[in-house]
């Protein structure tokens, strides 16, 4: 029988690691069936997206100037209504799953609001300050072409710079709303492939998983945005509120009435009775003026916080159905690596299991064998 010496373990086990290393199935790995996006993918996304953060923040600083400048309430108002949608269309032209299609969509955004400022309604829409907006969506309009044609070949550029072109002509934009629509089944019609054709693939795991980050992110920042626009907007409707110069106007009024009555008073009382008619008349209205003011205002705000709680229930729903698709994603993924794992170990332990029998039972077996062998010999 042989001895197992601390020696002849460590030989064992570098053996062991020798046979095994090159076997396949000690190679594993915790990425799923989903195929990885390509560089040229992943290069169109990372673009893609720093243009959206371009896009608004030159439609802000924009939309900002107007709204500093102009005197007027309602350019006061657009401008600020104005980067509340732009913000809100182009995160949703530019975080979509598939790289394409957030680039041709954030191409059809900045062509249709480009188009927008020269139709009859968009060139008057901000007054005099209208010129800067138009000068700001043209040269966007110019550098998603620019980032397009940099980004694809030259035959794809020309295939999706004509759908851009053909959608942007029969999807007009017609107020400052700038509603977006899915765009693959006319894409896929225009192109003449098949839906298929693109893949709705969310990436590897860790491409999902950073994919899914980023959004929560920007849907922190752009929710914080619109929460900071909309009191804007609500902040500016009261302090160009009309109503109080007509408020100032009665009371200067009624102090001068004050001032004859106490000259009156002093001379006349007898025509008090007279002066007090008069002042009821005179107050009561500034009392029904002041109740319609403050119903207004009332009004006005019950309809600001209307549209900004839709707005956060559009943003949680959206927010929710994002993290719900991903998070499905990332279970079927993690479920088949786990299937994937758990197989490669049984084959491993099954492996290891017939080398420790060799080992452990065969190999005494044939020394047992061998020496009893050489016995006989030397009996003979």
């Amino acid at each position: 029988m042989i001895k197992v010496t601390p020696k002849f373990r460590v030989v064992f086990t570098l053996v062991l690691f020798v046979l095994t290393s090159g076997c396949s199935l000690m190679k594993l790995s915790l990425e799923g069936d989903s195929e990885p996006f390509s560089k040229t993918d992943l290069n169109t996304r990372l673009i893609v997206r720093a243009f959206h953060d371009d896009f608004t923040n030159q439609v802000v600083v924009v939309a900002d100037s107007i709204r500093r400048t102009s005197q007027d309430l309602e350019v006061q108002k657009k401008a600020v209504q104005w980067k509340i949608n732009t913000n809100k269309a182009s995160a949703k032209a530019a975080f979509q799953s598939i790289p394409e299609i957030a680039l041709v969509d954030s191409w059809i955004l900045s062509a249709q609001m480009d188009r927008y400022f020269k139709t009859d309604t968009g060139s008057t829409i901000f007054k005099e300050f209208t010129p800067l907006a138009a000068e700001a969506a043209a040269d966007l309009n110019q550098r998603i072409e620019r980032t397009a044609r940099a980004l694809l070949p030259q035959k794809r550029y020309e295939q999706l710079d004509s759908f851009v072109s053909e959608y942007a002509s029969k999807h007009p934009f017609t107020s400052l709303e700038f509603p977006r629509q899915n765009i693959l089944n006319e894409l896929t019609q225009h192109l003449n492939v098949a839906d298929t054709t693109y893949i709705t693939t969310l990436g590897s795991g860790s491409q999902a998983m950073s994919d899914l980050s980023e959004r929560i992110g920007v849907f922190r920042e752009q929710l914080q945005l619109q929460l900071e626009w909309q009191k804007e907007l609500i902040s500016l409707s009261w302090e160009n509120d009309s109503i109080a110069d007509s408020y100032l106007a009665r009371a200067d009024s009624l102090s001068v009435r004050l001032d004859q009555l106490a000259t009156i008073a002093r001379e006349s009382p007898e025509t008090m009775a007279l002066i007090a008619e008069n002042m009821r008349m005179e107050l009561l209205p500034i009392v029904y003026s002041f109740n319609d003011g403050i119903e207004g205002s009332i009004m006005r705000f019950s309809e600001e916080r209307s549209l900004l709680q839709k707005f956060i229930d559009e943003q949680r729903v959206l927010a929710v159905e994002d993290l719900n698709s991903s998070g499905k994603a990332l279970i079927i993924e993690t479920g088949q690596s786990m299937t994937e794992v758990v197989k490669e170990v049984s084959w491993l332990l099954i492996v290891l299991v017939i080398i420790l029998a060799l080992v452990f039972g065969g190999i005494p077996f044939v020394a047992g064998y061998l020496v009893a062998k050489a016995r006989f010999k030397k009996k003979e």
